[in-house]
């Protein structure tokens, strides 16, 4: 095949920790079709990671892989696609993440477009790549460090330009929910990719790059980012975030002397939606907090407290990113950060209202047991500093009860139900039905509340192996904020012609409480995403061109020189095929029709909508709900019975051989 020279850099590293080999793969054998990010981790995955590898065999592979725009003048294109095949869910399944900061775009001034890692070294190693060179090194004087002490010991070695992918004690003791950090703030936070890495006996990989990456049209890249700067509505979605959330604790101590704040962003970002604190008073590290994790941490400081963002709360995060464990999950699924009275809290703090956690049986200050409404109660423990730090050092280490939860929150809870006393086995049993629903419909990510539309229902329902950001796609239905945000009536005008234009009535499809039409937005938002993933660029990013619907393909042709096609087109070849390989690779490891599906909890009765707030959890008929993903399935070209797509679809986006492979070496039938 031709080499890619412009946007693309032309090879992929492939390390084989096993033997030490290091060899280089042309990326021109997976683009132009697959252009890169998570669409081309899908099809090395597909090609490479059949479905009876396990995810700490060494025959997992961890793909870490850059697209075409990542690293040029495009606004928010800086993110790291990083797949493998998760230890989260029963059964383990494959999943991606889609971390920002720098990391990834040095990764291309380094000379690479990714890195495929494979095979688990006999002792503890890390990756040195610069300038087109790569080297593994030993890595026994970082095993066992904090991933802030990697980052510093890395930088010392290097220099300070030098950009970090580090694993804390969590990914090398096998946490399931261990992260890999990068830059010192971003995580790599759903899927445990943390403990992948560490079942490689991979610390860390440090990259530090002097390259650039050719562009085919310059000039016309760079009147693109002026375009996005004059289209744009000049948000800053840092202070959107922090603005509402953070005059509590944290102002206080910035005002007194006792902190600095400063806002910050991703590598080529316009949009701030970050806060770096370095205080005087608190043993913890000066760091980045992004959106993701200052969200989490404001709803626990709230229901204990009754303020938004405490400095309890900034701890509780950075000491997560020290140990290396995922705040989206120990904070949004075990530490309580929303009590209503008519589901609870999450549950560490329900088995607490059982009986079912105690001091005695956990040896965590987990407080009285009873049911308290009230925020202002000095004796619960669940989700108070002590509790915060005794639960994560036990969960990192693998400690008495840590050595439990460490398996994760679904294994965690069916050997709470197995183990319960006879009395308590009820009450502990109506908890995992609540909470869990991974098992039967292999998910990363289970949400307790959604809160938006149909559009959320459709794509939590198929699309449940990442996250709450893929499952939640969201470009035009989530992308109404920046209008309630401050939008002109101009802006409101063009993102409505742009929505008709594409959709035809915008009414019926933009009114998320209605289910009409909602399979079509779900479709093309899912498609939108993995656009957005391949490139790779930030998903705020849309924030700020809402209105330019086409920029992800303008700014693709731009950089590498591959002729424009027609939008529709566009979708067709980038999201919609990718897609499918996503959902071949779900149905070559076991995902069908009935998986698609959403917790009983949320399909009981229809009480949609929830009158008290947007925070509740939606119900659904599930009649209704059945009739709208038929809908789904007939759109998609996939079978209404089993949910595989059919012959006629793969063949219709040029992957015959994906059809063929499902039925020859999976047994799989595909429809025609």
């Amino acid at each position: 095949m031709a080499e890619l020279n412009h946007g693309w850099v032309g090879k992929i590293l492939r390390v084989d920790l096993t033997n030490g080999k290091l060899t280089e793969v042309p990326t021109s054998n997976y683009a132009p079709k697959f252009i890169g990010g998570r669409s081309m981790g899908a099809k090395i995955y597909w090609d490479e990671v059949p479905p009876e590898v396990g995810a700490f065999d060494p025959e997992n592979k961890l793909i870490m892989m850059q697209g075409p725009v990542n690293g040029t003048v495009i606004p928010n294109a800086c993110r790291t696609s990083i797949t493998a095949k998760s230890p989260i869910p029963i059964p383990e399944c494959y999943s991606y993440s889609i971390p920002g900061g720098h990391w990834g775009p040095e990764l291309k001034f380094a000379g690479y477009d990714g890195i495929i890692i494979e095979g688990e070294s006999p002792e503890p190693v890390y990756l040195w790549i610069h300038d087109g060179v790569a080297e593994i090194k030993k890595a026994g004087f970082l095993w066992g460090q904090l991933t802030s002490t990697v980052d510093q010991e890395l930088k010392q070695l290097y220099g300070l330009q030098t950009k970090t992918m580090v694993i804390g004690p969590a990914g090398e003791n096998l946490v399931r929910e261990a992260v890999i950090l990068l830059d010192g703030f971003a995580a790599a936070g759903m899927g445990g990719f943390g403990a992948v890495m560490g079942s490689k006996n991979l610390k860390a990989i440090a990259v530090r790059g002097t390259g650039s990456v050719k562009i085919a049209e310059p000039q016309k890249l760079i009147d693109l980012r002026q375009d996005w700067a004059s289209a744009g509505l000049g948000l800053d979605v840092g202070e959107v975030f922090y603005g509402l959330f953070f005059p509590t604790h944290l102002s206080d101590a910035v005002a007194e002397g006792r902190a600095t704040k400063k806002d910050a962003g991703c590598w080529g970002c316009q949009l701030n939606c970050q806060v770096g604190l370095r205080f005087q008073d608190l043993d913890v590290q000066s760091s980045l907090a992004t959106c993701n994790d200052i969200s989490e941490m404001q709803q626990d400081d709230f229901f204990r407290t009754g303020q938004y963002m405490t400095t309890d709360g900034w701890e509780f995060g950075r000491l997560c990113n020290d140990l290396g464990i995922s705040i989206t999950q120990i904070i949004g699924h075990t530490v309580p950060w929303f009590v209503e009275g008519h589901h609870g809290g999450t549950w560490a703090t329900e088995l607490v209202w059982a009986g079912l956690w105690t001091p005695e049986n956990t040896g965590l200050p987990v407080g009285p047991n009873r049911n308290p409404y009230s925020n202002s109660d000095p004796e619960l423990g669940v989700g108070t500093k002590e509790f915060n730090r005794a639960l994560l050092k036990k969960v990192a280490y693998r400690e008495g009860i840590g050595d439990l939860i460490a398996e994760g929150q679904q294994r965690y809870l069916k050997h709470v139900v197995e183990t319960a006393p006879v009395e308590l086995r009820e009450a502990a049993q109506e908890i995992y039905d609540r909470v869990v629903w991974g098992e039967s419909h292999r998910s990363i990510w289970q949400p307790r509340h959604i809160a938006d539309g149909w559009v959320r229902f459709i794509t939590n329902a198929v699309h449940m192996v990442h996250g709450p950001a893929a499952a939640g796609t969201g470009i035009f239905s989530d992308n109404m904020f920046p209008l309630i945000a401050g939008g002109s009536e101009e802006y409101k005008e063009e993102y409505i012609k742009q929505a008709v234009e594409f959709f035809g009535e915008f009414e019926k499809h933009f009114d998320m409480e209605i289910p009409d039409y909602k399979a079509e937005v779900a479709i093309y938002e899912q498609n939108v995403s993995m656009e957005r993933d391949s490139l790779t660029s930030c998903m705020y990013g849309a924030a700020g061109y809402f209105t330019m619907r086409d920029f992800g393909l303008k700014s693709f042709s731009a950089a590498t020189g591959q002729s424009e096609v027609d939008f529709k087109d566009w979708l067709k070849q980038v999201g919609e095929r990718s897609y499918n390989l996503e959902r071949a690779i779900m149905v070559r490891e076991g995902r069908r029709r009935e998986h698609d599906t959403m917790n009983e909890y949320h399909l009981t009765e229809a009480k949609w909508p929830e009158p008290d707030g947007p925070s509740v959890s939606r119900f659904l008929d599930k009649d209704l709900f059945n009739e709208v993903m038929d809908e789904y399935y007939t759109l998609r070209g996939w079978d209404l019975t089993t949910g595989i797509p059919t012959r006629s679809k793969l063949e219709e986006l040029g992957m015959e051989d994906v059809a063929d492979d499902l039925e020859q070496k999976y047994g799989v039938t595909v429809t025609a």
